[in-house]
């Protein structure tokens, strides 16, 4: 709900790269599930990428669909708990994916805060190959 009602600051975080597979592949459960989408898909006629974003978000809060979190709701989460997230995005062997460079490391924190806030922090680990979030318990001497 959170990220519905904040869709015009928070929706560009939504990843356009998938939402038309995602929607080929969701649509076919609304009405299973009784899900009203605002947007219907029809041969001949594409939607816009707003309008997938919409139908994204509104499947997002149902655990039937089985969405996996994103930066979006990694972004939601930080703002809706007013924590930080710091996610290290790792091979599939620990280290860190240093092709990817000064992007290997995010930090999310919620938008009304600044940097040098003391807020708490969880840290993520996403393994690029199997394309998941863990969550960091403990972390090693190294």
């Amino acid at each position: 709900h959170y990220l519905r009602g904040n869709f015009n600051r928070l929706g560009w975080l939504i990843n356009p790269d998938t939402l038309e597979e995602d929607e080929g592949r969701m649509a076919r459960f609304d009405k299973k599930y009784r899900v009203r989408i605002p947007y219907k898909t029809y041969k001949g006629y594409t939607l816009a990428e707003d309008e997938l974003k919409l139908n994204w978000v509104i499947r997002l809060g149902d655990a039937r669909y089985r969405i996996w979190g994103d930066e979006c709701t990694l972004a939601v989460m930080a703002e809706m708990y007013n924590i930080r997230i710091v996610v290290e995005q790792q091979e599939g062997d620990g280290r860190r994916a240093t092709k990817m460079g000064s992007h290997a490391v995010q930090v999310i924190i919620p938008y009304d805060v600044v940097p040098e806030a003391c807020i708490p922090t969880i840290s993520l680990i996403y393994d690029i190959q199997r394309q998941h979030y863990d969550v960091v318990e403990k972390v090693k001497p190294r």
